[in-house]
């Protein structure tokens, strides 16, 4: 979340390549997309969307 939160695009690459699960939520209910949303960050994620729903990295997706 803390990579999402503070656009670190290449730890989340990293991390999603290690198999973390961008569907977890922090103490307010909001996952890496809904954080990456707030910071004004749409383009990741809507990345960070397609993570959780098809399993790929942050530089995979951003290659479509």
């Amino acid at each position: 979340m803390y990579a999402a939160l503070f656009s670190r695009d290449q730890w989340l690459d990293a991390l999603a390549k290690r198999g973390a699960d961008f569907s977890l939520q922090d103490d307010s209910g909001a996952d890496a997309e809904q954080l990456a949303r707030r910071q004004g960050r749409n383009e990741l994620a809507e990345r960070l969307s397609g993570l959780v729903k098809e399993g790929r990295s942050v530089e995979e997706s951003a290659q479509r």
